[in-house]
């Protein structure tokens, strides 16, 4: 082989070897790059969250909180347990937030948020207890249905009447005079005390014919005389009895209620 075939074969070996390693010493070696800050959370492009708390002016949770959201984005929620409810997804804006709760007061907040996780607290005051329901107005009884009875013109003497029909040892004698749609009267014959007497939805009228007696109500009395009227309103307590050796006599009228008796009045 020539010269110059032996050079180009050495050049060849050596080109496919590389360039040799050259020696690096601490002064000549090169800095290391300084490390980069790491980048901050970014929020994605589908929005924030809105994490709300409600508790009561106590700092108790409160849940079944009805939470209403209306602004750029709609949202309806309700607490949990723990008084926590999150909305996600929600765009940068201002927003309208709504708390209902059948024992607490209804609250309102407006709230502005950003392009980042937004946290919002309420509390709540509890709500002022419901009144009593008003009894309902009971409608007062309708008045009797007048009956059919005819009512004839009736009269008679008292004094012939008692000749025939003086009360005798019986202690209290009562005889029908007449019988009307407003009223009944009797013939009132009284030898033992009447008490207690009481009227409640008639006026007695009293007047007596015969004997003498004593009259008393609302704590106090009246002597009752032949010729003597009175007057007991209805639902006042009374009592009546003889003032002498001989029996009361009066003529007794119930006005204000029909009459019931079925007993034929006297003649």
């Amino acid at each position: 082989m020539s010269i110059v075939g032996v050079v180009g074969l050495l050049a060849a070996i050596v080109a496919a070897q590389g360039p040799a390693p050259q020696p690096t010493s601490p002064q000549t070696a090169q800095p290391s790059p300084p490390a980069t800050k790491p980048a901050a959370p970014r929020v994605s492009a589908g929005g924030a969250a809105l994490a709300v708390q409600a508790t009561d002016h106590s700092g108790n949770p409160v849940g079944d909180v009805s939470v209403r959201v209306t602004g750029p984005v709609d949202r309806t929620g309700t607490t949990a347990r723990d008084g926590s409810v999150t909305f996600r997804s929600m765009r940068a804006g201002t927003y309208r937030l709504r708390f209902e709760h059948e024992t607490f007061i209804t609250l309102e907040r407006e709230l502005t948020m950003r392009a980042q996780p937004t946290d919002v607290s309420v509390a709540l005051s509890a709500a002022p207890p419901k009144p009593q329901p008003v009894a309902p107005v009971v409608a007062p009884p309708p008045p009797p249905a007048k009956s059919s009875r005819v009512v004839e013109p009736h009269s008679l003497s008292i004094p012939d009447y008692l000749d025939k029909n003086l009360i005798g040892s019986e202690p209290v004698k009562t005889s029908l005079l007449a019988c009307a749609e407003g009223g009944t009267a009797v013939l009132l014959q009284v030898r033992e005390p009447l008490t207690d007497l009481q009227h409640a939805e008639a006026d007695e009228i009293l007047y007596v014919v015969a004997g003498a007696g004593i009259l008393r109500m609302r704590n106090q009395e009246t002597k009752m005389a032949p010729g003597h009227f009175a007057l007991v309103p209805r639902g006042v307590s009374h009592t009546l009895r003889r003032d002498g050796r001989n029996p009361m006599i009066a003529v007794s009228l119930l006005a204000g209620t029909p009459c019931t008796e079925t007993t034929p009045p006297a003649r």
